[in-house]
């Protein structure tokens, strides 16, 4: 056969199906396979990387041989890629590759316990290999003190490091390391057993502090600062260094929480003691050695007993003096007005067992606050605490009624007042009034008066009888005094009507209306008290006015108008006082008009 010549077909790409066999663990081995290839002559290439997607990868050539690879333990935890490159020269070109699923991990060899296995503390697993620790979950177990093997406990707490609890004291404790889903680790590992969980004292606490101080009872608690979830109890003695196991020692009952209170009562008093501080056992702890260092308090002297008692009167310029009920006890006496000590001029006098103190005008309306405060030092019992009383309301001093008497020309009487001239003695200023009788309760009018100065009194009745009086007034520092004997009595005026005006509503009266007729003036009429007349005036020719209705009240009249009264006819009206008002007054009305009809307008003529 002749050859004709030649021709190159381009290279067929590579291909097949890739798949790793084996378990990804670190030391162990894996082999990348090809089933259907199109070819077998090319090379093989590891890598590693974090995450399957990632854009970079590092070559893996440690444990590296052709398609297989033992996994170093540097690829713990990342995920694998082999990749089957077609030789060069040959008929095919290109690559496979293949990711692993799941990344390599390392399989859990054990798991250790450190740390003490008493309360207070923390118990930390760690496992082998380390590289392992961010894949795997740790539990902790608790099981009885004679248990010998980790297995079957009760199951207590997921996580790392473990607090030991109260609960845990006389058990063992174990942990289980479990690997995570797609880590790093692979399998479980189970501890061994701690030792027995055991309890603990609490540190000793610092001293206690006094808080208060009374003459039988000292107040304790803790310095600021101190734990507030401690329980805290305090012992004392009268010794500065005694056996706290002995019958010098004292434990109070009262427990204080924190930095709470807690008082130790029926100490004798005036007596130094020595006080400390533990801290009681509870959750799982026990007690811890007193303190130790201590707190000293000193108890008062005996508190002061019996009250005091006040004599004199409360009144303004009056002493009051307060003393002891039970005398012979240390102290002092202080006076308080309106919370504040009384001292400077008028300072209280102090004697043995008594003080006085005479009121002054600063002292009107108020109540005064007497103490008597225990003290160690004097002639006496030495005492503490404090006696308190408290005075009545101060008061002004009392006046006595003035001297008072007067004649009838002393009085200048009008129908509505009565006005006289008070005394001038002295300079104490007053007030005058009235009544009815003299044994009557008097009317004020006015304010105070000066001495000889003019009282007017306005509002009396006319034409009556009245009595005066006159009383001191109230001072800055006295009492309004009561009312004096009665002067009198002194009859006030008639009211006269010599210059009242009688006034009428119609200034154009007719037949059929009704004319009214009052009394007026300039002053005050108050009541009126008279009668009404009316007299009918016609061409000059006068008659009495017969009435056939009620002529009216007292302070009006009216008359209804005959339809047939002339025209120009007019009347006089005349108001008589009497009783308490004198003297006439007369008005006469204008002349009676004809009575004035409007025209009715034309009606419109019919169509």
């Amino acid at each position: 056969m002749r050859k004709l010549g030649s021709a190159a077909t381009n290279k067929g790409k590579v291909g097949g199906t890739l798949s790793i066999e084996g378990e990804l663990l670190t030391g162990g081995k894996v082999r990348a396979v090809i089933e259907n290839p199109t070819t077998q002559a090319g090379s093989w290439s590891w890598y590693t990387a974090g995450n399957p997607g990632a854009d970079v990868w590092t070559p893996c050539t440690d444990g590296a041989a052709g398609s297989e690879l033992t996994i170093p333990a540097s690829a713990a935890g990342l995920y694998l890629k082999a990749v089957f490159t077609a030789a060069t020269g040959g008929d095919f070109e290109g690559s496979l590759e293949i990711v692993s699923t799941v990344p390599a991990a390392s399989q859990l060899t054990g798991v250790a316990i450190t740390g003490p296995a008493r309360i207070g503390e923390q118990l930390t697993a760690s496992v082998l290999p380390a590289v392992c620790e961010p894949g795997v979950r740790y539990e902790w177990y608790r099981t009885a003190s004679s248990a010998t093997e980790s297995t079957g406990g009760q199951f207590l707490y997921t996580g790392n490091p473990y607090a030991i609890q109260a609960e845990d004291i006389g058990n063992r404790l174990y942990v289980k390391a479990v690997s995570l889903p797609a880590s790093v680790a692979f399998g479980e590992t189970v501890s061994t057993l701690t030792e027995v969980v055991s309890s603990v004292p609490y540190d000793a606490p610092s001293a206690p502090e006094i808080k208060k101080t009374g003459a039988t009872a000292l107040t304790v608690g803790m310095p600021a600062g101190t734990d507030t979830a401690g329980l805290y109890e305090f012992g004392y003695s009268t010794q500065p260094d005694p056996d706290k196991t002995g019958a010098e020692f004292h434990t109070v009952t009262a427990k204080a929480r924190g930095t709470g209170e807690v008082t130790i009562p029926e100490l004798a008093s005036s007596t130094v003691y020595y006080i400390w501080a533990r801290r009681s056992g509870e959750g799982g702890f026990t007690d811890s050695p007193w303190s130790a260092a201590s707190v000293t308090g000193t108890t008062l002297p005996p508190a002061l007993t019996g009250g005091l008692s006040l004599t004199g009167s409360c009144i303004y310029g009056e002493t009051l003096t307060v003393s002891l009920t039970v005398p012979g006890q240390n102290g002092s006496f202080h006076w308080y007005r309106d919370g504040v000590e009384i001292s400077g001029t008028g300072n209280p006098s102090h004697s043995d067992g008594t003080s006085s103190y005479q009121l002054g005008t600063g002292d009107i309306g108020k109540q005064l606050t007497i103490t008597y405060q225990g003290q160690k030092e004097g002639s006496g019992s030495p005492a503490s605490g404090e006696l308190t009383m408290a005075s009545d309301t101060i008061e002004k001093q009392s006046q006595t009624a003035p001297a008072f008497s007067l004649s009838d020309g002393d009085v200048e009487k009008t129908d509505s007042s009565l006005t006289f001239t008070v005394p001038s003695e002295g300079e104490k200023k007053l007030k005058a009034g009235y009544a009815y009788s003299s044994t009557g309760v008097p009317v004020s009018r006015g304010g105070a008066l000066n001495p000889g100065g003019q009282a007017v009194l306005t509002g009396p009745d006319r034409n009556t009888d009245y009595y005066l009086f006159l009383k001191y007034a109230e001072s800055d520092t006295e009492k309004e005094s009561v009312w004096s004997a009665a002067a009198g009595p002194f009859t006030t005026e008639k009211r006269s009507l010599s210059s009242d005006t009688i006034a009428f509503d119609l200034t154009a009266p007719h037949p059929g209306s009704r004319l009214t007729a009052t009394l007026t003036s300039s002053r005050e009429l108050g009541e009126i008290e008279g009668t009404w007349s009316w007299v009918e005036i016609v061409d000059g020719v006068t008659s009495p006015v017969a009435f056939t209705e009620d002529i009216g009240t007292p302070e009006e009249t009216s008359y209804l108008i005959p339809d047939t009264a002339a025209v120009g006819t007019k009347y006089t009206v005349t108001f008589t006082g009497k009783d308490g008002m004198e003297g006439t007054v007369t008005g006469t009305s204008s002349p009676v008009s004809p009575v004035t009809t409007e025209q009715y307008p034309t009606p419109p003529r019919p169509r």
